[in-house]
This record gives structure tokens, sequence and C-alpha cells, in this order.
């Protein structure tokens, strides 16, 4: 019908734009996620979460039961840090610098120095955390948890503020300056 025939126009033209932006011609332009190398070939984890900065240089990987896993090359190697806990979600400033990880009945962590080191914090409540988001600059969050309120911080993680209603809030995005936030409910709604 007339709508696929304009989700299909809409697609091919983020894919072109996606190849002029990358200075590649549209006729076979690599686009990304057409290249997957599998990293830690030897290794098998729950992944439970991924956050980029804004480039792609600086990666971290949240592992279930396991570590955080920090990348500084593009994802081409890893280095763990972190204890092993219940890791849940992650999110990342768009320089890298700043670096969120939510734990499942646990607090949230923060880092500062690009995941290097990882400090808990003292303002966030123990919660089934599910989801984490944060701001360009990394100093405003949001995380949502499981039959709790939505949390934000405007401090880098210092202090956090409950907002709305308890729900079984289960993802959370932030727009880059922070002051728009969408969350959803599993089951349930969207809210904005």
């Amino acid at each position: 019908g007339t709508a696929t025939l304009s989700d299909d126009a809409a697609q091919a033209a983020r894919f072109a734009s996606l190849a002029a932006l990358s200075g590649r011609p549209q006729n076979g332009a690599v686009l990304p996620g057409s290249g997957w190398v599998a990293r830690e070939s030897s290794f098998s984890r729950a992944y439970s979460g991924v956050a980029s900065s804004l480039d792609g240089r600086r990666l971290v990987a949240a592992a279930t039961g396991g570590q955080l896993y920090v990348s500084s090359d593009f994802g081409v190697n890893w280095v763990a840090r972190a204890s092993a806990l219940a890791w849940t979600a992650v999110a990342c400033s768009a320089d890298g610098s700043v670096m969120a990880a939510a734990v499942n009945n646990g607090n949230i962590y923060i880092s500062t120095d690009s995941g290097t080191t990882w400090v808990a914090s003292a303002g966030s409540s123990k919660l089934s955390w599910r989801a984490i988001t944060c701001s360009a600059d990394g100093q405003k969050l949001a995380a949502a948890a499981t039959n709790a309120k939505l949390y934000t911080s405007a401090d880098g993680g210092l202090t956090w503020v409950a907002r709305d209603s308890a729900r079984n809030w289960s993802g959370i995005a932030m727009s880059a300056d922070g002051t728009k936030l969408v969350a959803a409910v599993n089951p349930g709604q969207l809210y904005n």
C-alpha cells in the first residue's frame, strides 16, 4: 500500500544520506552495521546493554552477573572494569568521558574518567533498574526501574529526584540537551 511505499522511500533516503555522509558512492555503499565482526570470540556473556560516545570511539557494555567492559578504540579491544554485579543498563555522554550503569536491585554507578573507575551514586536507591540515559554532556541523567518511579539527576548523578507514578518502566531515552524524556512501560504505553 501507500504507507509501505512511503516507508520504503524514507528508508532509501536515510541510506542515501548515510552514504553521502560517509563519502562513499550510493551504489554499493558500505553502511553502518553491514560488516559485523565478533569481538572476544573466546567468551560468551549475557550482555544486557551497550552505549557509545557520539563518534563511537568510547564504548561501554554491561554483562549481567559479570563486569562492565569498556573500549576506547571503537570496540576493537575491551577492558573489564568494575565488580561483577547484575548490570542491566549503561549510558554514555557524547564525548565518552561520563558513563553511567545501573544494577538490578542495586545502585546506579557513575564514571567520570571514560569508564576507568566507577563509583556508586549515594543518591540512587536500590531498585530493579532497567534502563538509564544521559544528556550529551553527561550531567543530566534519567533512570527507569520496574515497579518504581522514574528518577532524574541534574548534577551528574550526585542526587536523584523521583518523577511520575510507579509503573513497570522498561526503557528511557533523553534528548542531547537533557530537556526531553521518553519512557516505556512493559506492558503499557510510551510516556513523555
